[in-house]
């Protein structure tokens, strides 16, 4: 489960349509993993704090608005928990653990109205350390999210 939100920089149009943008987001995420490390029976549940920093370039066709978005991100691991064959449940020392890694995303607007725009989008991330101890390779997450865009404190239209 992720919760998170996004602020917007500056828009600068280049061309008729197209916004470019620069975007912070934050999420608030917990991950399940099926991740055996030294070949033992463990699972691990995660939960961390995820900062993207992103260009997002918009497209407006139609009515529709399509965009991409390319950038890099950092977690902060909060806690972690270890499940172990027998069902055992433990703290797993790995407090300050931390990923870096790149990120590129696609979606489009699928509906708008007053309280905001509803999108949807894929995302790729490849990790560049993993969160997980005795883990260095890379990682790769492939996501939906589904959102609503919108101006906190916005009055009507």
């Amino acid at each position: 489960m992720t919760l998170g939100g996004a602020l917007s920089g500056p828009r600068w149009r280049p061309l008729s349509g197209l916004v470019l943008a620069p975007q912070l987001e934050f999420f608030l995420a917990r991950r399940h993993t099926g991740l055996v490390p030294d070949g033992g029976g463990s699972s691990y549940t995660l939960d961390f704090f995820e900062v993207p920093l992103l260009l997002r370039a918009e497209l407006t066709l139609g009515g529709r608005s399509f965009y991409a978005l390319a950038g890099g991100f950092g977690s902060l691991l909060l806690r972690a928990d270890e499940t172990s064959t027998d069902g055992f449940m433990s703290s797993a020392d790995m407090a300050g653990r931390y990923d870096f890694g790149l990120l590129a995303a696609g979606g489009l607007s699928l509906a708008s109205s007053g309280w905001g725009e509803l999108s949807a989008e894929v995302r790729y991330q490849q990790g560049h350390r993993s969160l997980l101890p005795g883990s260095d390779q890379k990682h790769q997450v492939l996501s939906l999210l589904l959102g609503r865009r919108g101006c906190i404190g916005a009055g009507a239209r």
